[in-house]
């Protein structure tokens, strides 16, 4: 017979898909902002508008890093997770 799973496991479990899902949000909103940025009608030359444009390319650029960042660390915390348990288990 196996042990339930305890509260710190499901904790942890928790914890994993809030990083999941928050990071794919993230990724989320980047993407629309940059699908904005792109079908934008064209900047004008002035070289305040590009800088701004540029800026806001930067900006949701790293958002959608720090999404899929998110994203990676609940898959790594959840695969942790899963072999902690399992080694709880067995011994």
């Amino acid at each position: 017979m196996t042990r339930p799973v305890s509260v710190a496991g499901r904790l942890l479990d928790l914890a994993a898909v809030g990083l999941i899902v928050a990071g794919g949000v993230t990724y989320a909103v980047a993407y629309q902002g940059l699908e904005r940025l792109r079908t934008a009608p064209e900047i004008a030359y002035t070289k305040g508008m590009l800088i701004e444009a540029l800026a806001e390319f930067h900006r949701l650029t790293t958002l959608s890093r720090v999404g899929l960042g998110l994203v990676v660390l609940g898959v790594v915390m959840g695969v942790v997770a899963a072999i902690t348990a399992r080694r709880n288990r067995a011994g």
